[in-house]
């Protein structure tokens, strides 16, 4: 493996010196559905794409490719 992609909240536990000592090279994946509907409080942009598939099914294509 030579890269890695992580979501946004991956920041907080990522060790980004070590995988830079290791040769990989990490990107950071910014998440931009429109709103859908969660079950719990607002609406929250920064859950992963399971979230996205478990609330909204076969919908999910819609939500990410518009």
């Amino acid at each position: 493996m030579d890269r890695l992609v992580n979501g946004p909240s991956a920041r907080e536990y990522t060790d980004e010196i070590l995988l830079e000592l290791e040769g990989i090279a990490l990107e950071y994946m910014s998440y931009d559905y429109p709103p859908y509907p969660q079950l719990h409080g607002d609406y929250d942009p920064a859950l992963s794409i399971l979230d996205l598939l478990l609330m909204v099914g076969d919908d999910a294509p819609r939500y990410i490719w518009g």
